[in-house]
């Protein structure tokens, strides 16, 4: 399996934590990250039990008739405490010969706390019709100096409204992929990926009645794909037993707290090195010039620039045709 490919959007988080105000530099949040995981990410068929913030029964399958306009929601059962959200990636698959998606509302979990500023123009253009629908929403808002504006818990991540073209039963799957690797990414507040455990299918039946093998869920276990993208990243897995302190900065975690698409230290202590080390030739690491490095750019690129970045790691990604 290739390498995950998610160097990009990392890169992009970092930038955006950093442009978002003083004292949110790198070494605030570099302690090692944790290995906790999110339990299912779902379609579900039936959002009228679903908040923004709580969800009901995920239900498998759903009636509706041709011409009608029909909402599923896109939910987590539980991002995790101790790794709230900054942002996430999806493709929605359908069969384009029964629906299109005309509106997508991303307002919900990823907007309950706090300010809510999503960078705009990063999802596919509405109507959607070619059955793989990308949603990718960014929070420029959130927040970890103090972590504020970040969101976890159980929710909707988004809500897709389908328009009925003709009878017949689709599935609604979340896209994923090994080679090349598709994977619904949400990331934290470290610019990580949070590893999901499962997943769930659902599907609409237009003009007839769900099947009875479709009223529950269909579930995936991603635990042998999961172990596929640790073994080539294996910075997304647990750390050693010596991780640092969460929050802390300088030495205390600093290898232990390198992510997939983040610079080790030069030197073998891991972490920032003394002024007696032998480190670079300007008396450091190098992480530091790395650090300058980075804000030079960002003030040359700006938010724009950021937010072509994510755009094009989205789109970095193919697939093949729905189903």
């Amino acid at each position: 399996m290739p390498r995950l490919r998610v160097r990009q959007a990392l890169a992009l988080g970092t930038l955006l934590l950093l442009f978002s105000g003083p004292g949110r530099g790198w070494a605030n949040h570099a302690a090692s990250q944790s290995p906790s995981t999110i339990g299912l990410l779902a379609i579900d068929a039936n959002p009228s039990g679903n908040t923004a913030t709580s969800l009901g029964p995920v239900d498998g399958c759903a009636r509706l008739e041709p011409g009608s306009i029909y909402n599923v929601d896109y939910v987590v059962d539980a991002v995790p405490q101790d790794r709230p959200m900054i942002g996430f990636d999806v493709e929605i698959r359908y069969d384009p010969s029964l629906f299109e998606a005309v509106n997508v509302d991303d307002h919900l979990l990823l907007a309950a706390v706090g300010a809510y500023s999503p960078l705009a123009s990063l999802s596919d253009t509405l109507p959607d019709s070619d059955g793989k629908l990308r949603i990718s929403v960014l929070d420029t808002a959130s927040s970890t100096d103090p972590q504020a504006n970040v969101e976890s818990g159980a929710g909707v991540l988004a809500r897709v409204a389908f328009r009925a073209k003709s009878p017949g039963i689709s599935k609604i799957a979340i896209g994923l992929d090994q080679d090349p690797l598709l994977y619904p990414l949400v990331l934290d507040t470290q610019d990580e990926m949070i590893l999901a455990d499962r997943l769930s299918t659902a599907s609409l039946a237009v003009g007839e009645d769900c099947p009875p093998v479709t009223t529950e869920p269909e579930i995936i276990d991603l635990g042998p794909t999961n172990q596929e993208i640790i073994a080539g990243n294996p910075s997304l897995g647990p750390t050693p037993a010596t991780r640092g302190v969460p929050g802390q900065s300088g030495a205390a975690g600093g290898a232990s707290g390198q992510t997939a698409g983040r610079s080790p230290a030069p030197t073998g202590t891991g972490g920032r090195s003394s002024p007696s080390d032998a480190g670079s030739p300007n008396g450091d690491d190098g992480t530091d010039t790395w650090l300058i490095a980075l804000l030079a750019a960002l003030v040359a690129l700006g938010l724009a620039a950021a937010g072509a970045g994510w755009y094009f790691y989205c789109r970095s990604r193919p697939s093949p045709p729905g189903p």
